[in-house]
């Protein structure tokens, strides 16, 4: 590759290297075991937050008639909307989101945006709610007003009323439901547990097997492969972009496109990034 002077600047010109906007690889074996495939976690050892959205009140009505306001709540992967309030700058919901809080989401995104008839609705504010280990472990309870953010700036839109309590998951005792097999080892050293039914009435026992017939082997079927592609809209972007503010925007547009426009996917990867 050869660095070219112009007019406006320093060009470069040539192939672009292979690793040019990727991600590096992994350095360890449980890093890339996670990125490969999502995490299946058993909902009963989460801990549940319910997250109540009360009221707004803001500082500036956008458009030229009435702002048709609804609330969008993120958590981690799970979002959460709200009906749409008619009372203009100070609209109330009384909603409540219940979901489960996965291992490292420690961040609630909570964005107010104006339901628009002929045009895409428009975020109006936003704020990022940071949850304190006493409230996620359930030894308190988060209830105070939160500062909007938007285009007057940070803080500068008004406040929003929300109330936030955490379920920590219950001890479990693994033994509960827990039946023994009959692959285990005996004395007799077998693998099997003895069977005490004399060989005469094992065969009266066992019913007769009729004889299957052999499936016809099928002609191989030739399957063509399409190549799919990923559309990721603004809104996507933006939301996940607003999760993960310290991630650079090329970092998470290849997060989305690797893991096939699967929002649950992209955001369980990054969360693994950003605490190794």
């Amino acid at each position: 590759m050869a660095l070219t002077e112009t007019r406006k600047g320093k060009v470069l010109l040539g192939e672009l290297p292979a690793d040019f906007l990727r991600i590096p690889p992994p350095s360890d074996e449980m890093t890339a075991a996670a990125l490969s495939r999502p995490q299946m976690i058993d909902s009963s050892l989460l801990t549940r937050v319910q997250i109540s959205i009360a009221e707004a009140k803001l500082d500036k009505s956008y458009g030229v008639g009435r702002m048709n306001l609804y609330c969008r709540v993120r958590v981690g992967a799970r979002v959460e909307v709200t009906r749409t309030g008619n009372a203009g700058k100070n609209p109330r919901w009384n909603h409540r989101v219940e979901c489960e809080l996965l291992p490292g989401v420690t961040t609630i995104l909570i964005e107010v945006l104006d339901q628009r008839a002929f045009s895409e609705d428009e975020r109006v504010a936003w704020a990022h709610v940071e949850l304190p280990d006493s409230v996620i472990g359930g030894h308190s309870v988060l209830d105070r007003l939160v500062d909007l953010n938007g285009k007057q700036g940070t803080g500068m839109e008004g406040t929003i009323k929300i109330v936030v309590s955490c379920t920590p998951p219950a001890v479990v005792n693994p033994m509960v439901g827990f039946a023994p097999t009959m692959a285990g080892t005996f004395a007799d050293g077998s693998g099997m547990q003895p069977s005490t039914v004399p060989p005469a009435e094992l065969q009266q026992q066992q019913p007769q097997q009729q004889p299957q017939q052999q499936p016809q082997p099928q002609p191989p079927v030739q399957h063509q492969q399409q190549q799919q592609v990923v559309r990721i809209s603004r809104a996507e972007l933006q939301s996940v972009m607003d999760m993960f503010p310290s991630v650079e925007k090329d970092v998470v547009v290849s997060i989305l496109e690797a893991s096939g426009g699967d929002m649950d996917l992209a955001v369980t990867n990054l969360l693994t990034i950003s605490s190794s």
